[in-house]
């Protein structure tokens, strides 16, 4: 079948005009303070969750997408904090816990967040006791992060942790300790082990084997995030500087994803979109090139991207942004221009050329 001429500039002159649009995001400021804000994490329902730095306690948010306004995530006493991990698509949050209020050291919990209930749910330790943290949760509720184990000799060892119906799992580790950071719809984990030397590496589990992942030629590398595909990204030293460079892993090779030295990858999408930070500049990866984020916003909006911390299947963006008539740097969600409904209906125009042209040729 042939499509006409007519039809297929038509269509081509819409592609064009969408891909020419600027900016390709806006800023939706989540909460606007003196205090430094950062959107953590972000689901496919547009819910995110962040922290804001008042120089003190840190505070956390929780944006409900749907509603457009912030839920409470209140806790008992100010003398918390939480470490934020990702999320899920049911709203739940997956966090450490840090209580400051004792005189000893810190303690750290692995704990949940469920925003359609607001509460907090503290996950079960191995021994009962000891530090855990969680970094991760995936639709099915299977929690990722990291616990203390009896390590046999009367000190103990700290090993990445999957929780499967609130049940500890140890997962092990390739050198002396190690901690999850992310899992995916598979359940499919990614991490760091750390080695005696003190080097760190990042690691893929899947299928009960933790697999090294290597590094871009330095001593040191560590995982942030992994997809659906199962391709991972994250930081590593390389053989010129011990600075992080931002890596992709996939196929079982590790590439620099070319953002520079002072670089690192933090979450990646279904499509392979990776966002992270260069030199304290918010930076997107797509389509084989990496583009500063400042560089798709309006210039008058006045806004520059400080981090781009995650990134949904819809190409939301959580951040923080720095500017306004405050010059504060707050939470902020970065999204698409045009929205995602805006490519639906150009697709959905594009089929109804197709099928317009097909009548024709049957005619």
């Amino acid at each position: 079948m042939r499509i006409p001429h007519t039809f297929l500039a038509a269509g081509l002159l819409a592609c064009s005009t969408l891909a020419q649009a600027a900016p390709s995001y806006q800023v939706n400021v989540v909460l606007d303070t003196w205090y430094y804000g950062s959107i953590r994490a972000i689901n496919n329902r547009g819910d995110a969750v962040g922290d804001i730095d008042s120089h003190g306690p840190l505070p956390t948010l929780y944006y409900d997408g749907t509603a457009g306004e912030l839920v409470p995530m209140r806790r008992g006493s100010n003398l918390w904090l939480d470490l934020l991990g990702h999320m899920n698509n049911h709203g739940v949050v997956a966090l450490t816990n840090v209580d400051r209020s004792g005189t000893g050291p810190y303690g750290y919990d692995a704990q949940l967040f469920d925003a359609a209930t607001q509460q907090y749910t503290s996950l079960s330790k191995p021994m009962g006791y000891g530090a855990s943290g969680a970094s991760s949760i995936n639709d099915a509720g299977v929690v990722v992060g990291y616990a203390e184990y009896d390590g046999g000799s009367g000190s103990p060892v700290t090993h990445a942790t999957a929780w499967v119906n609130g049940v500890p799992a140890d997962l092990g580790t390739l050198g002396v300790r190690s901690q999850a950071t992310d899992i995916n719809t598979q359940g499919t984990v990614v991490g760091d082990t750390g080695f005696a030397n003190g080097a760190t590496g990042a690691f893929l589990y899947q299928g009960g084997k933790m697999v090294a992942l290597g590094t871009l030629g330095g001593a040191s590398s560590w995982a942030r995030a992994v997809n659906d595909s199962n391709v991972v990204v994250g930081g590593s030293a390389t053989a010129g500087s011990a600075l992080s460079t931002a890596f992709i892993y996939q196929n079982g090779v590790m590439a620099d994803l070319g953002a520079g030295a002072g670089s690192e990858a933090l979450d990646i999408n279904a499509a392979g979109a990776v966002v992270g930070i260069a030199n304290h500049r918010g930076f997107i990866y797509t389509g084989g090139k990496v583009t500063m984020l400042d560089q798709l916003l309006d210039p008058a909006s006045g806004w520059t991207v400080r981090e781009a911390n995650a990134i949904n299947d819809l190409g939301q963006i959580g951040a923080t942004v720095c500017g306004g008539a405050d010059n504060a740097c707050v939470a902020a969600i970065l999204n698409p221009v045009p929205e995602p409904s805006g490519y639906a209906m150009l697709l959905a125009g594009l089929g109804l050329v197709g099928l317009a042209a097909r009548r024709r040729s049957l005619a």
